[in-house]
């Protein structure tokens, strides 16, 4: 194992523990916002396990274990960061109830979608999803950020930590989207 991937790992069991660290504060306390973000660190650590389990089980001679349906369970979970990050602007800021249930509609229509177009989406719903994930996370990233600004102490800065936060996703989603980009 070379430094990079130590390094790699080292950060893929930081979004397990935090994954699962959130989802046992959820069981533990009901309150929505654990359980939001329980959903928003379990969409993040899901598909950390997965290629963790793929990469993991890649040092051996009997080869690879590939987890089935691994690009779709993976993409799902992804699409699920906009809607998370969304009911965690509705846990500090009110939020329409009209745009909770298009981030609803829209990641399980774009899920199903994904899932039945087979190995290679055609382009036109890679642009849907793409849009998706980069609009979905900009806009709590600027949610975010506004309510940073309205508040003091350390709520401003927590609210500034998730603005960046989010405004990293955005910029991942749109940096994986270009063409030459891998999809794994």
């Amino acid at each position: 194992m070379d430094a990079l991937r130590a390094v790699q790992l080292v950060s893929d069991m930081a979004y397990l523990l935090l994954g699962i660290a959130a989802c046992g504060a959820a069981m533990r306390s009901h309150e929505r916002a654990r359980v939001d973000v329980a959903i928003l660190f379990g969409a993040l650590a899901t598909p950390v396990a997965i290629q963790e389990i793929h990469l993991l089980s890649c040092t051996g001679a009997s080869g690879c274990v590939d987890v089935p349906a691994a690009a779709e369970l993976t993409t799902a979970l992804a699409l699920i960061l906009p809607f998370a990050l969304l009911r965690l602007v509705d846990d500090v800021n009110d939020v329409p109830a009209w745009q909770l249930w298009a981030s609803v509609v829209s990641l399980i229509a774009l899920a199903a979608a994904f899932a039945v177009s087979g190995p290679r989406p055609p382009p036109w719903l890679v642009v849907l999803l793409t849009a998706y994930l980069v609009l979905g996370t900009s806009y709590a990233a600027w949610a975010f950020a506004r309510r940073a600004q309205l508040t003091a102490g350390i709520t401003r800065r927590r609210m500034a930590a998730i603005a960046c936060a989010a405004r990293s996703t955005c910029r991942t989603a749109r940096c994986r989207a270009r063409p030459g980009a891998s999809r794994s």
